[in-house]
């Protein structure tokens, strides 16, 4: 009997597979070798993906416009629009924003600042994360200013590849971990008037000016009673400059007058409280309690028979112009009584 050639391993997987497509069953294939796989497309960033921010229940102020937040009255924090950074993020699905901070002690102390305080948000509100060593040039970190240093730098922050940061915002937390912000800045915000008025900006007192004459600025006037008493001539006030330093706000400027001190027949007291400043509109120049520099009166005895000179250094809003003012001595530094005044207005 003649033998049958055997089939071929080939022929035999071919009829395997036309046996398995005749029953109809599934997942039937006629290569052994397994399909290839398609690789999942990369789903683009839409925004950030820090969670949630903090969130500001008051109105955003402009970019570039100085903020005094309410935990650091004194000290002036403004920052730029965040913009794109043209150092590269170490993954290609981010990007490196900067945002410039400038913050300025306005009046007086030492302050902290952290560059942890600033966060950029979202359109979303969503937080933006930071890389974990800032890249950019100038970097802010933990700054130590007063009133003659302040801090710039840049934060660093990264955003999907493709964002548009027009509609980014930046708020200021005391803490990293707050969840209420102390201020926000946006393009949509608005920017603060100008609150400098040409005006001083201390209180506005009532004075008893009944028995006092008033002279123009460069005449004397006495309190001299029964040949005892001072003359004082008091000249004009004038604008002085007065940097920021420990005993100067960073938002002031000066206005000095200079005083003639005569004793008669007996030695004078004579108290830098007892002189008070006042603008056209009855509103008091402040001074330092401790004399800034340049002001040489502080509690002194005059002898009789003698003439001393003396500065006093009273301040205004830094910006402010004004023209006309009024100086009172009092008394005494804790009375109201007016001894005698000197005025722009005066005739």
């Amino acid at each position: 009997m003649p033998t049958r050639t055997p089939r071929s391993g080939r022929n035999c997987v071919t009829a395997a597979f036309i046996a398995c497509i005749l029953l109809g069953l599934t997942g039937c294939s006629d290569d052994s070798s397994p399909a290839p796989t398609k690789s999942p497309t990369p789903t683009a960033l839409t925004g950030c993906t820090g969670g949630e921010g903090p969130s500001f229940a008051g109105k955003a102020t402009s970019f570039d416009a100085p903020v005094a937040t309410a935990d650091q009255l004194a000290v002036a924090t403004d920052v730029s629009a965040p913009a794109v950074s043209s150092t590269p993020a170490e993954q290609s699905r981010y990007r490196i924003a900067s945002v410039h901070v400038s913050a300025r002690v306005v009046q007086n102390g030492s302050f902290v600042v952290s560059p942890v305080s600033l966060v950029l948000l979202d359109p979303e509100g969503r937080l933006c994360s930071r890389p974990a060593q800032n890249p950019l040039a100038q970097p802010l970190g933990l700054t130590t200013i007063d009133e003659q240093r302040g801090a710039d730098g840049n934060v660093a922050f990264l955003v999907p590849a493709d964002a548009d940061l027009a509609d980014y915002s930046v708020v200021y937390v005391a803490q990293p971990t707050d969840r209420t912000a102390l201020a926000q800045w946006s393009r949509k915000g608005i920017a603060p008037r100008r609150t400098v008025t040409d005006a001083c900006d201390g209180p506005q007192g009532t004075y008893d000016r009944s028995n006092s004459a008033t002279s123009t600025f460069g005449s004397t006037g006495s309190t001299v009673r029964d040949g005892v008493g001072t003359e004082i001539t008091a000249g004009q006030p004038r604008p002085r400059p007065l940097a920021p330093s420990s005993t100067v706000p960073g938002n002031v400027q000066g206005i000095t007058v200079d005083i003639a001190v005569t004793a008669r027949e007996a030695d004078s007291y004579v108290d830098r409280r007892q002189f008070v400043l006042l603008d056209s509109d009855g509103r008091s120049c402040r001074f330092g309690s401790i004399p800034s520099p340049g002001e040489t009166l502080t509690n002194v005895l005059v002898k009789a028979g003698s003439t001393t000179r003396y500065t006093l250094i009273f301040w205004a809003p830094k910006g402010a112009t004004l023209k006309s003012f009024t100086l009172l001595q009092l008394t005494d530094p804790a009375s109201k009584k007016v001894a005698t005044a000197w005025s722009t207005a005066a005739k």
